[in-house]
């Protein structure tokens, strides 16, 4: 199994290499940081020539602690924040071990160091002025900043695109000491990764790729830094990629700038006080207490639902009356129904979802005849693999039927063929080797479109990736677009490509708060080899169902909609 970086590591134009040069107060780096190290080394279009570097780069283990060793009133006052993130480290050190920091020092040792000096504990630098005219002299392309204090002015004239950095938070609010507190204090439904440039051609900050994903909502900060921390694992790879395929005017097209009052950095010994721990802990433990005692375990199944004969489509008309015209079938003992999908072959109408079993643990894939009076035949399992299967996502290529259903316990995309339709399927190949969920193919003006929603690693959120192949058997070639999104309201698929009225339609799934709540439907308005355009037209939101939690999976054929719900 590959890593994401791996689709950003050959660019094929024939042009200099990138150069960059790389600020950091310590060895040790923030996760992403490293792995921006490590892909600029193993690409073939980057290269690092330089490192600046506050102190001596044989100690890594140099203390980041901004108060110093002394007790100050400043500490005192922030002693149930510091009590309150040891509990943490202590309760989840698998969380911490996945935002740790990485000891960078074989990096550094590869490539000239040169000298910066902290000014004081916010954690600024400052560069002699040898230091300044060595960077300077090595016209670097690029600085990546990977210190955790502000990005000096004065490195920003000295890259011909500017310093970038990474940011945890929302672009337009000022870098926080404390990434991922303030969403969780604040109940807020969605967390953000950017990464900025500070100067360059337009000179300001600008963001240049901008992910949100579902806040983790708990006692511990660090556990809503995972998502943020691991989504912005290629953020500079992925950028520095287009920027040498495509040339800087076209990589700087969408550019978005950010608010000068946003580009404040707070000191970093401005932690959370004792009185805001006190008001951020209280409500939630005791709710928390009170849900132990009072609410039983709720223990939600997905089920289907059929709507015949309505004259507008979901995506088309949300009315109460349309909602209320689907029937949602029982799920079978001992499991659920879910992902459905629809096809029609040789005149006869099939479903295809999955069905998880309890006692397995597990999906398999089966599929059901619609009679014409829509009710469903008996289900019969097609596919069932050492794995779990879900999301069937069937479809026709040169007149052969297939389906890439979700494998992503497998570490791959697989491709199936049916060799006895609807019942028979046998492993063709493996498409990309990526962990992927919920990928969907669409044939589309002689090309074969593949939307790939990539987990990469496990614990990160959505990227959401389309590739595309003049045939099944050819090679899959990533659209420069991709990511069309990193949007975790947008960026899961959510069932088959819709063509309607001589318009596309791509569902998805909104996954903030949780996997699965809404159902979302972009309208496709660009689709090419050379670019990707939508924009959403409708939402579904689960309370029009009462007692619905979640809706994540449309299909249509003919006059029959299909949908999944959560109950």
């Amino acid at each position: 199994m590959a890593g994401l970086e791996t689709f950003f590591l050959r660019s094929t134009v024939d042009a200099p290499k990138l150069r960059i040069v790389a600020v950091a107060d310590s060895p040790l780096l923030g996760r992403p940081e490293a792995a921006a190290l490590q892909h600029i080394e193993r690409s073939n279009f980057a290269s690092l020539v330089a490192v600046v570097l506050a102190g001596s780069p044989e100690d890594p283990s140099q203390a980041r602690w901004p108060w110093g060793p002394e007790v100050t009133p400043a500490l005192l006052h922030q002693i149930s924040f510091l009590v309150l993130e040891a509990w943490d480290r202590r309760v989840y050190p698998d969380v911490q071990a996945l935002i740790a920091p990485v000891d960078c020092s074989d990096v550094f040792a590869r490539v000239p160091n040169l000298p910066a000096e902290r000014t004081d504990r916010s954690g600024a630098l400052a560069f002699p002025a040898g230091t300044i005219a060595a960077v300077k002299a090595l016209d670097p392309d690029v600085i990546l900043h990977c210190a955790p204090g502000p990005v000096p002015d004065a490195l920003c004239p000295l890259a011909r695109f500017g310093v970038w950095s990474i940011h945890l938070g929302e672009p337009g609010e000022p870098r926080s000491p404390t990434p991922g507190f303030s969403e969780v204090r604040d109940g807020r439904l969605l967390s953000s990764a950017a990464l900025l440039m500070h100067g360059g051609p337009p000179g300001g900050v600008h963001v240049l790729t901008h992910a949100q994903v579902a806040t983790e909502h708990s006692l511990f900060r660090t556990k809503n830094c995972v998502r943020p921390t691991l989504i912005a694992l290629t953020f500079v790879i992925r950028k520095l990629h287009e920027l040498h395929q495509r040339g800087w005017n076209q990589f700087a097209q969408g550019l978005v700038a950010v608010p000068p009052a946003a580009q404040e950095v707070p000191d970093a010994r401005d932690n959370p006080r004792n009185r805001d721990i006190v008001k951020f802990l209280a409500p939630r433990i005791t709710r928390r207490v009170v849900n132990l005692v009072r609410r039983p375990p709720m223990i939600f199944h997905w089920r289907i639902a059929l709507r015949n004969g309505f004259p507008r489509k979901l995506f088309e008309d949300v009315s109460a009356e349309g909602l209320a015209a689907f029937r949602w079938i029982t799920p079978p003992q001992g499991g659920y129904f879910a992902d459905p999908f629809l096809w029609r072959r040789q005149g006869r109408l099939w479903l295809f979802c999955e069905e998880l079993s309890f006692s397995e643990g597990k999906g398999a894939l089966v599929c059901m005849e619609v009679m014409p009076n829509r009710e469903l035949s008996e289900p019969v399992r097609v596919l069932s693999r050492p794995y779990h299967l879900s999301y069937p996502a069937v479809f026709d290529a040169e007149g052969e039927m297939f389906m890439i259903p979700e494998t992503v316990g497998s570490g791959c995309v697989e491709l199936y063929h049916a060799v006895d339709f609807p019942h028979t399927w046998v492993k063709v190949r493996d498409l990309l080797p990526i962990r992927a969920v919920d990928s969907t193919p669409f044939v589309h003006e002689g090309r074969i479109w593949l939307f790939v929603t990539a987990i990469d690693p496990a614990e990160a959120s959505y990227h959401l990736l389309l590739f595309h192949a003049d045939r099944l058997d050819g090679e899959w070639t990533m659209h420069p677009s991709s990511p069309l999104s990193l949007d975790v309201r947008y960026a899961r698929s959510a069932g088959a490509i819709v063509s309607h009225d001589g318009k596309l339609y791509r569902p998805s799934q909104d996954c903030a708060p949780y996997y699965g709540h809404k159902l979302n439907f972009h309208e496709i308005t660009r689709l090419d080899t050379r670019g990707y355009q939508e924009r959403l037209v409708q939402a579904i939101d689960p309370d029009a169902w009462p007692g619905m939690r979640g809706v994540h999976t449309y299909a249509v054929c003919d006059d029959l909609e299909v949908i999944d719900g959560q109950k």
